[in-house]
């Protein structure tokens, strides 16, 4: 037990803003974008949207406390700038704590997802079906990749947290295994998708130049 609150202690800083200020969220767009990319803009552009809303909150908050930070610190507040207290501030706040845990409640996206049904009368991807399915998979990807900092899934009837498998960020849960081999996949899907581009632009290049001809 010793080592492990050694070892969440020792991180620090580092561990507090990785679970919210960094690239995370962007790699939650970034994948939705990549395994929706050939459907409608309108709908891809939803489907990003929805994969990075549940961690909104910890853009907006963090806004916030640096806005409350500075009007502090113009009516004479002499606590210095820090970012330690900032993030820790972010994550022990109650409405981004209650908000965390509904943006990432299986029960709630499970409730908006009837509602979807409802509506739309079956399983069509539209806009709107998109936001839900993006937020779908925010909720799927980070319940197997949030050990320490996992949030009760099934939030508000039960408060049971139930640790992923791998920690994105954790060194003790194959963080930095997991980092590395991310990273590797992520660089070689951007190369892919410049080379996608590239073909997709010669294609369309040689389309025109043919019609030209005719």
């Amino acid at each position: 037990m010793s080592k492990t609150i050694l070892s969440d202690d020792k991180i620090g800083v580092n561990a507090s803003t990785k679970r919210g200020i960094d690239m995370n969220t962007l790699h939650h767009a970034f994948w939705s974008y990549f395994f929706f990319r050939k459907k409608q803009r309108k709908t891809v552009k939803s489907i990003v949207i929805g994969g990075i809303a549940p961690d909104i909150i910890y853009y907006v908050m963090f806004l916030y406390l640096i806005t409350e930070y500075g009007i502090q610190k113009l009516l004479g507040s002499e606590q210095a700038f820090s970012l330690h207290f900032i993030v820790h501030g972010l994550f022990d706040h109650p409405v981004v704590d209650v908000l965390r845990k509904l943006g990432h409640s299986i029960v709630i996206w499970l409730i908006a997802f009837i509602i979807l049904m409802i509506l739309h009368k079956g399983f069509k991807l539209t806009p709107l079906s998109g936001f839900v399915w993006g937020w779908f998979l925010h909720v799927f990807v980070d319940f197997f990749t949030h050990v320490s900092d996992a949030v009760p899934i099934f939030y508000p009837i039960s408060d049971k947290v139930i640790p992923g498998i791998v920690s994105y960020w954790h060194p003790d849960y194959y963080g930095y295994e997991f980092g590395i081999s991310h990273s590797i996949v992520l660089v070689s899907t951007i190369i892919y998708l410049v080379i996608e581009r590239r073909k997709s632009k010669k294609a369309k290049k040689l389309m025109k130049e043919k019609k030209f001809d005719m």
